[in-house]
């Protein structure tokens, strides 16, 4: 077997006209230990051996040459007579590659078993899963698989191996270290190498933490370590394995029978195409029969038993990232064809058209109406998620059919759920109501006719121009009085009702000054002009008054306004007068409505 890695005892006595030195080769390693850190390409490896040793001096010669070992990280500790044995220093001859000396002085002779660590670079390891469903895809066999790679230059006979999920913040890379012609420095610089090397800081904390670690673990097989800035998990792999140089080994790291999982069809046309895509999901706990460790992420292949024989079909696979312990994962395994879902457009017409003052449609209402299809050519029961997409938030949906559960996930986006059995079909339409231009604020019913104003004119809003009225903080221009729409006859008088509008607030700078909301000649509530989301109250809490800001405009903000006050103030069947009055403050602050319904 290849062996790259030498280390030498040099036993010398010393005498006045010269030093006789016996060289002796040292004993092989009686076990190792891998720690493999993906994040930093580093592995910590611990060697046991036993050193042949002589009263006196002792010099221990180590060679890493075709290697990738980091020489600063090199240190030998005693595991027996540790009171009479000095490890005194590790030193690095000048101009020398590859080669460091060990100067020990012993109080006992015979052999010493030592622990040698050091950190190398060129192991790696990767992780992947093979599952296996049964018929009734209800539970899974999850078996985990681990890759260990040595591209180090070094053999490891018989190692544990030991792989560390996360990330661990070291600053020297120790590839480059192992690389280097001279460990410190190169002949010619002006300042000379020091005699005595010591690590860099950072790699000594990083190697203590991986210490502490380890002897930490020794006893439990695996264990979740936190050090410093280091998060990380260390995870063991039972058993030890030969991996030489240039060679992978596949290592078997665990095996759960009967995980229960969840499989789900998924249909969204934006994100997945016209495709049904099957994802298969399960939660790494204790109820799954999971979740004694984080599982380290890597690819899941997973297959189905299909018949008693136990013959295996291929399902799909998906790649996933760390899981932690109790947390849920969902896995995307691809395509299908054997769920299909077909929306298709029935209908589509455009109505409610509203125009501005100079007759341009200013709004308008889209109406499509669409039929889905779902098939189910499965030999099981599925469940189908089936997403819808719309171009814009003002929408109404009215589905009819067996649809299943229908809810809205966000302002465009609605799900329909339906479950199938096996070799089944379903179908379902809805009836997609869109609304645009000023036809987006529906239930304007705080506007019907204004009464008086001292300023009209069209100006910007989030709806587009359109027709302003406005009161100002100043006298001769602070009144505005306008009339809502019909209040309905059959309103609950013993209830709160609720006026909408589009409205503007501006020119917020200036002296202190107040608006003030009047129904008729009854004072409502007081409020400011602001440039953002604002809600104010009446004294005694009953009258609520809500300025929702949807746009920034010129000198100021457009948005909906929202009064909402008892309905025993109002009278049914007839148009409220509401008045708008400004404190005479003689500055341009204005509070506006658009005349639009």
């Amino acid at each position: 077997m290849r062996r790259t890695l030498i280390l030498l005892i040099v036993i010398a006595v010393a005498s006045v006209a010269q030093a006789k030195v016996d060289l002796v080769t040292l004993p092989s390693r009686e076990t190792v230990q891998l720690t493999i850190y993906n994040s930093a390409d580093m592995t910590l490896v611990r060697e046991s051996r036993d050193l042949t040793l002589k009263n006196g001096g002792n010099k221990l010669q180590f060679s890493w040459a075709n290697t990738l070992i980091d020489p600063t990280s090199l240190e030998m500790l005693p595991k027996a007579n540790a009171d009479k044995i000095d490890i005194a220093d590790l030193t690095y001859p000048p101009r020398v590659r590859n080669l460091g000396l060990w100067n020990i002085k012993s109080g006992v002779a015979g052999k010493v078993p030592v622990e040698i660590t050091y950190l190398t670079s060129g192991l790696s390891w990767r992780a992947f899963y093979m599952g296996t469903l049964t018929e009734d895809e209800k539970t899974m066999r999850l078996q985990g698989y681990v890759r260990v790679t040595n591209n180090s230059g070094e053999d490891y006979e018989n190692a544990q191996t030991r792989l560390i999920v996360g990330k661990v913040h070291i600053l020297d890379e120790i590839a480059e270290l192992a690389r280097r012609q001279y460990p410190y420095g190169r002949p010619g610089e002006q300042v000379p190498p020091p005699k005595l090397a010591l690590p860099s800081a950072e790699v000594r904390r990083a190697r203590a933490a991986m210490v502490r670690a380890e002897k930490g673990g020794l006893l439990a097989p695996k264990e979740i370590k936190k050090e410093g800035l280091s998060e990380y998990f260390l995870y063991t792999i039972e058993g030890t394995e030969t991996i030489p140089t240039g060679w992978s080994k596949r290592l078997l790291s665990f095996d759960t029978d009967e995980v229960p999982v969840i499989n789900l069809y998924k249909y969204e046309q934006e994100r997945y195409g016209p495709s049904v895509v099957r994802f298969l999901s399960f939660k790494n706990d204790k109820e799954h029969k999971l979740g004694d460790t984080p599982i380290p992420g890597g690819m899941l292949k997973v297959y189905r038993n299909v018949d008693e024989q136990k013959h295996l079909g291929y399902v799909g696979q998906s790649n996933f990232k760390y899981i932690p312990v109790d947390e849920d994962v969902e896995l995307n395994l691809g395509a299908v064809a054997d769920v299909v879902v077909e929306p298709t457009l029935m209908d589509y017409k455009t109505e409610n058209y509203r125009f501005d003052r100079g007759g341009d449609i200013s709004g308008w209402d889209e109406i499509s109406t669409f039929k889905v299809k779902i098939k189910n050519t499965r030999e099981v029961p599925i469940k189908v998620e089936i997403q819808r997409n719309f171009n814009t938030p003002y929408w109404d949906l009215e589905s009819s059919g067996d649809f299943g559960q229908f809810e809205k996930i966000d302002f465009d986006t609605v799900k329909f759920t339906l479950k199938l059995e096996q070799r089944s079909k379903k179908e379902f339409s809805y009836v997609l109501t869109t609304y645009h231009g000023v036809r987006q604020e529906r239930g304007i019913n705080g506007w019907s006719e204004t009464v008086k104003t001292s300023y009209r004119n069209p100006y910007t809003s989030f709806l587009g121009d359109i027709d302003m009225v406005l009161a100002r903080q100043m006298n001769g221009q602070n009144l505005l009085v306008w009339k809502t729409a019909p209040v309905p006859r059959d309103v609950d008088r013993s209830k709160n009702y609720t006026f909408k509008w589009i409205a503007g607030l501006g020119m917020v700078d200036g002296p202190p000054g107040k608006f003030t909301l009047m129904l008729k000649n009854k004072k409502l509530v007081d409020f400011h002009a602001v440039n953002r989301d604002a809600r104010w109250e009446s004294p005694d809490g009953k009258i609520n008054l809500r300025y929702i800001q949807r746009r920034l405009v010129e000198q100021g903000s457009s948005g909906v306004m929202e009064l909402t006050l008892p309905a025993s103030l109002l009278k049914p069947g007839s148009e409220a007068e509401l008045r708008v009055l400004g404190s005479e403050a003689g500055n341009l602050r204005w509070a506006s409505v658009y005349e639009i319904q």
